[in-house]
């Protein structure tokens, strides 16, 4: 068993690197360097109505699911709203908590921003 990245062993396991029977876990007991990926939207922004439609692209289905099958990253919405398929594919990995490293106020004004302007709909757990 190694620690690697997300998208480090899923590409492996896509080119043969390892095997289709490779088993994965995620880590919940520790939290790993780095954070969560963001964007912003400013809100006196000159393409402010161009950037908002890209995030909500972003966080279509589609672009979520390639996310996890095209770069073997983790999506940026509830696994809820990813296909079966792909829920079941990766049941081992879809995490229940996620540890961080403390990131101070600024980072829970950002989080909270983004579940009340982004993602009203969606759970913070």
């Amino acid at each position: 068993m190694v620690p690697v990245w997300s998208d480090q062993v899923l590409q492996a396991i896509a080119q043969g690197v390892l095997p289709e029977t490779t088993g994965l876990v995620q880590l919940t007991d520790l939290a790993l360097c780095g954070g969560f990926s963001s964007i912003t939207v400013f809100s006196n922004g000159a393409n402010r109505d161009a950037a908002l439609k890209l995030a909500a692209f972003m966080l279509t289905k589609e672009m979520q699911e390639a996310i996890i099958t095209q770069i073997g990253g983790f999506p940026a919405v509830s696994w809820d709203h990813i296909s079966e398929d792909l829920r079941k594919k990766y049941a081992d990995v879809i995490p229940s908590t996620i540890p961080t490293f403390p990131g101070g106020d600024w980072e829970k004004a950002i989080n909270d921003g983004w579940y009340r302007s982004v993602a009203p709909g969606i759970s913070r757990t």
